[in-house]
């Protein structure tokens, strides 16, 4: 499909996400946050609780989101779904994503976590990763100490905050670690040499470009051997058995666009049971960039959906709004 007409009224409007990789990631961290057309506000029926746990070195920050429904006396905790941020491994904030954040926790009627994972090249691979592990962990240990229910959770988030929640579902199953339910992908980066033909299709123009992904994943991973370490690469990993059930949301025109849809495949021929979903005339971005392209609601509503449906619970999906507005 040729591109969406808001999609194009975006892309005018944005410098180009390839600007990014002639910044240190110091600088480009201050870029994203100038440029990006992020969704204001969030929604005001959201219980907002900010804390730290103790990661494998250090504080990692935490953000609770809880709807106020919740809060009533003789309710029952919430279900909770513990959300990774993206930005490529070395941008990107639960300040960022707050808003995005506020309306999946409305709309799916659960509790959301945000994690404040540490940010490559200071912190370069796994140490992020462990920080999303941990939290997990601890959601799933002391989950009723901030008021949610730590027998019903789901794991996911965008880009790279997807690729990290697919190495904390393998993580879990392999060290016997939290249950999950489920696990929401969108538009995960899923291999480290991203040689899709998706790459070179949408590697230019299209705001986040080839050069952008060579230049996150150069300060990601700090050695050839780190590429090679168990979790790096979800979609080579030897098994993908017994993993949570998944919803995984690509775009077409997304240079992850194939390396997302191998991953949901490598999960069903595995036996686990996945939705896959492709929006057509949608870039990379799509799901943060609300405020600007309306069809960002549509797969917000979708991911709220599947969440609440896999946590037993009723979603609280608004009207659609108007045109326009």
């Amino acid at each position: 499909m040729p591109l969406n007409p808001d999609v194009e009224k975006l892309l005018a409007a944005l410098p180009p996400q390839s600007e990014l990789s002639q910044y240190t990631p110091q600088i480009a961290r201050l870029r994203l946050v100038e440029n990006a057309p992020i969704v204001k506000g969030g929604d005001d029926l959201i219980d907002i609780r900010n804390f730290e746990i103790e990661g494998p070195n250090g504080p990692v920050p935490m953000r609770c989101y809880i709807p106020k429904s919740y809060l009533a006396d003789a309710q029952p905790l919430p279900p909770v779904a513990i959300h990774f941020h993206g930005g490529g491994f070395v941008t990107g904030s639960i300040d960022l994503y707050d808003a995005n954040t506020r309306d999946l926790a409305a709309r799916s009627n659960c509790a959301v976590v945000a994690v404040g994972y540490r940010l490559a090249p200071e912190h370069p691979f796994p140490e992020g990763l462990h920080d999303c592990y941990a939290a997990t962990e601890w959601v799933a240990k002391h989950g009723q100490t901030i008021g949610v229910d730590p027998g019903r959770i789901a794991i996911g988030g965008s880009s790279a905050g997807a690729t990290l929640a697919t190495s904390v579902c393998l993580m879990a199953r392999d060290q016997d670690g939290p249950k999950i339910d489920f696990q929401f992908l969108v538009y995960p980066s899923t291999t480290h040499n991203h040689d899709f033909p998706s790459v070179e299709e949408n590697g230019e123009g299209y705001w986040l470009t080839k050069a952008k992904l060579v230049w996150g994943k150069g300060h990601y991973f700090k050695s050839e051997e780190d590429k090679a370490r168990p979790y790096a690469a979800p979609l080579y990993e030897a098994s993908h058995a017994d993993l949570p059930p998944a919803l995984v949301i690509t775009a077409e025109y997304d240079p992850l666009r194939d390396e997302g849809e191998a991953y949901a495949a490598k999960l069903a021929k595995a036996g686990v049971q996945v939705r896959l979903s492709r929006y057509y005339g949608m870039i990379h971005g799509f799901f943060i960039f609300r405020s600007k392209v309306s069809v960002g609601d549509d797969a917000l509503n979708e991911v709220s959906c599947a969440i609440a449906a896999a946590l037993g619970v009723a979603p609280n999906i608004p009207a659609p709004r108007k045109k326009g507005s």
